[in-house]
Formats: structure tokens, C-alpha cells, sequence
């Protein structure tokens, strides 16, 4: 992996972390201390880091993109950008609720009432943070 991949993933996945923790605060019925939505964030963060380091999704979004022949097709960055998205929310998602109500009889109501929400925020953050990571990174590596 090129260090530029990897600053993208940081900075992205800062951003997107940041962006379902807010929602999904506000959706449990809003910020209470901002100490602890630092820590939520932190940890969403670190979990989406671990996703993305240790599961294939470019390679998962690829495959699909092949399956569905849309290789030359403006569609797949927005099927990409799905892929990635699916997988991250599930498990950011599954991880915040198990560390908030375990495994009691809350998770699944919890987590299945949360993912919709998380979905499509996830889906319109990725998508709209895309090209403002991208000149980050480029900007950081400007002078290099």
C-alpha cells in the first residue's frame, strides 16, 4: 500500500468515523458530553481503520463492479463507494453497539434500528468527503 493510500484512508476514515458517530448520537437522542462523543469517535475511528487495513473492499468493490460489467461505466466509483460503505457501517456499526449495550437483548433492536440511518449517511459522506480527501492528500504530498 503507497503512503498516499494511506493517508487517504486516515483522513477519510476520520471523516466518515466523525460523521456516523454524530448521527448515530443524534439518533439515540443527541450529544451528551462532548468528552465521550471524542471517545465514540476515537473509537469508530479506529475500527474503521482496522476495516479498511485488514479487509479487501477495493478488491470485494472491484470483483462486483467486473460482475456487473460497469468496469467503463461513471457507475463505478458510486458502486465502489457502496462496497466500501456496506462494510464499513456494518462493522463500525456492530462494534459501537456491542461497546455501548453489549450483547443484551438491546443490540438487535439497537443495531437493526441504527443501520438504515447509518446507511445512507455513510453512503453521502464517503461520497461527498471523496474528492476533498483526495486534494488533502494531494496537497500534503505537494512538496515531497
Amino acid at each position: 500500500m503507497k503512503v498516499e493510500d494511506i493517508e487517504f484512508e486516515v483522513i477519510q476514515d476520520l471523516l466518515v468515523s466523525t460523521v456516523l458517530t454524530i448521527t448515530a448520537a443524534m439518533a439515540g437522542g443527541g450529544i451528551g458530553r462532548l468528552s465521550a462523543l471524542f471517545l465514540d469517535i476515537l473509537f469508530a475511528w479506529a475500527v474503521n481503520l482496522v476495516i479498511g487495513f485488514v479487509i479487501p473492499e477495493k478488491k470485494i468493490g472491484g470483483k462486483l463492479i467486473q460482475i456487473l460489467k460497469l468496469e467503463q461505466s461513471k457507475l463505478s466509483f458510486f458502486v465502489m463507494m457502496l462496497v466500501i460503505v456496506v462494510i464499513n457501517v456494518l462493522g463500525i456499526s456492530a462494534c459501537a453497539v456491542v461497546k455501548n449495550v453489549g450483547f443484551s437483548p438491546l443490540f438487535w433492536p439497537v443495531w437493526t434500528g441504527l443501520l438504515p440511518v447509518l446507511m445512507v449517511v455513510g453512503y453521502l459522506a464517503a461520497v461527498i468527503f471523496f474528492p476533498i480527501t483526495n486534494a488533502i492528500v494531494r496537497k500534503i504530498n505537494q512538496n515531497k
